[in-house]
């Protein structure tokens, strides 16, 4: 692992619906775990995962590819990183 944060900066339309944002979030994850990166925070989903199963739904979509660490970013949340 490269130690590098990822974000994921992914809104979809609502005319593609949360299939089509899944299929891109298990792209943007093959690219992620290509990368080497430590741990991914996804941002920006659309519609928002605004409950239990509809986070499970979208980390499904990555963790098929992905083996690190996942993040549901929420509202306000802060992620501080370390200094290199």
């Amino acid at each position: 692992m490269s130690g590098i944060l990822f974000l994921i900066l992914l809104a979809a339309s609502p005319d593609d619906g949360v299939a089509e944002l899944i299929r891109q979030l298990g792209d943007d994850a093959a690219a992620t775990r290509d990368a080497g990166v430590a741990k991914l925070v996804l941002t920006h989903l659309v519609p928002a995962p605004n409950n239990l199963i509809a986070r499970r739904l979208f980390r499904a979509g990555v963790s098929d590819v992905y083996e690190g660490p996942v993040v549901i970013a929420e509202d306000g949340m802060r992620i501080s990183l370390a200094p290199r």
